[in-house]
Protein backbone atom coordinates (compact mmCIF):
# COMPACT_ATOMS: atom_id res chain seq x y z
CA UNK A 1 0.00 0.00 0.00
CA UNK A 2 2.74 2.26 0.34
CA UNK A 3 4.08 2.18 -2.99
CA UNK A 4 0.35 2.83 -4.10
CA UNK A 5 0.53 6.07 -2.06
CA UNK A 6 3.37 7.31 -3.49
CA UNK A 7 2.39 6.19 -7.09
CA UNK A 8 -0.94 8.27 -6.16
CA UNK A 9 0.85 11.30 -4.91
CA UNK A 10 3.42 10.86 -8.23
CA UNK A 11 6.50 11.72 -5.65
CA UNK A 12 8.87 10.12 -3.11
CA UNK A 13 8.68 11.07 0.35
CA UNK A 14 10.03 15.03 0.74
CA UNK A 15 10.13 15.40 -2.76
CA UNK A 16 9.37 18.80 -3.58
CA UNK A 17 8.42 18.72 -7.24
CA UNK A 18 5.66 20.49 -9.57
CA UNK A 19 4.55 16.94 -10.28
CA UNK A 20 3.72 16.15 -6.71
CA UNK A 21 -0.23 16.11 -6.25
CA UNK A 22 -1.03 15.47 -2.50
CA UNK A 23 0.96 15.28 1.18
CA UNK A 24 0.86 11.98 3.43
CA UNK A 25 -0.55 12.42 6.33
CA UNK A 26 0.08 9.32 8.42
CA UNK A 27 -1.57 6.02 8.63
CA UNK A 28 -4.73 4.55 9.88
CA UNK A 29 -5.17 0.88 11.17
CA UNK A 30 -7.34 -1.67 9.17
CA UNK A 31 -8.74 -4.72 10.25
CA UNK A 32 -9.11 -7.36 7.49
CA UNK A 33 -11.26 -10.04 8.40
CA UNK A 34 -10.44 -13.40 6.06
CA UNK A 35 -11.46 -17.07 6.89
CA UNK A 36 -7.68 -17.70 8.03
CA UNK A 37 -8.04 -14.69 10.91
CA UNK A 38 -7.56 -11.14 10.95
CA UNK A 39 -4.94 -9.00 9.19
CA UNK A 40 -3.97 -5.60 10.47
CA UNK A 41 -2.94 -3.49 7.74
CA UNK A 42 -1.31 0.59 8.10
CA UNK A 43 -3.93 2.28 5.35
CA UNK A 44 -1.73 5.42 4.13
CA UNK A 45 -3.95 8.16 4.18
CA UNK A 46 -3.43 11.45 1.79
CA UNK A 47 -4.20 14.78 3.11
CA UNK A 48 -5.93 15.97 -0.87
CA UNK A 49 -7.72 13.30 -1.99
CA UNK A 50 -8.79 9.55 -0.49
CA UNK A 51 -6.25 6.77 -0.66
CA UNK A 52 -7.48 4.13 -3.19
CA UNK A 53 -6.05 0.46 -2.95
CA UNK A 54 -6.56 -2.94 -4.49
CA UNK A 55 -5.55 -4.94 -1.60
CA UNK A 56 -9.32 -5.15 -0.34
CA UNK A 57 -10.29 -6.06 -3.55
CA UNK A 58 -7.41 -8.38 -4.23
CA UNK A 59 -8.84 -10.56 -0.81
CA UNK A 60 -12.65 -9.83 -1.70
CA UNK A 61 -12.36 -11.92 -5.02
CA UNK A 62 -10.10 -14.73 -2.91
CA UNK A 63 -11.66 -15.43 -0.11
CA UNK A 64 -15.56 -14.40 -1.42
CA UNK A 65 -18.16 -13.18 1.04
CA UNK A 66 -16.62 -14.01 4.17
CA UNK A 67 -14.23 -11.11 3.87
CA UNK A 68 -14.28 -8.10 5.69
CA UNK A 69 -12.60 -4.98 6.79
CA UNK A 70 -13.20 -2.04 9.56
Amino acid sequence: MEEEARIQISSLPYDRTEKRKGYRNGTRTRTLKTTDGKLELKKPQIREFPFSTHVFEIFKNREGPQLSYS
